[in-house]
């Protein structure tokens, strides 16, 4: 079996590609170890809003009342 000087470049691309994937620090996960997402159970959702300007409605009394856009948002997640 005859390798040509292309294949000796792919195959040194690959594995220079592996030693770099093995090597970058992963992004630690943010889930609960040992907890099931896949079960069907209510989630908090934060819906961060650019400048936390308030577009979705506002606080009064510790309670949040809603604009249309709010409403919205609240019936395409419930």
């Amino acid at each position: 079996m005859v390798i040509n000087k292309l294949e000796i470049e792919i195959v040194k691309l690959i594995r220079l590609k592996m030693k770099i994937r093995n090597t970058i620090r992963r992004i630690k996960s943010i889930r609960m170890k040992g907890y099931d997402y896949s079960s069907k159970e209510a989630f908090h959702v934060t819906i961060c809003a650019q400048n936390k300007e308030c577009r979705f409605g506002i606080v009064e009394n510790e309670k949040l009342i809603l604009n249309k856009t709010g409403i919205m948002i609240s019936e395409c997640w419930i």
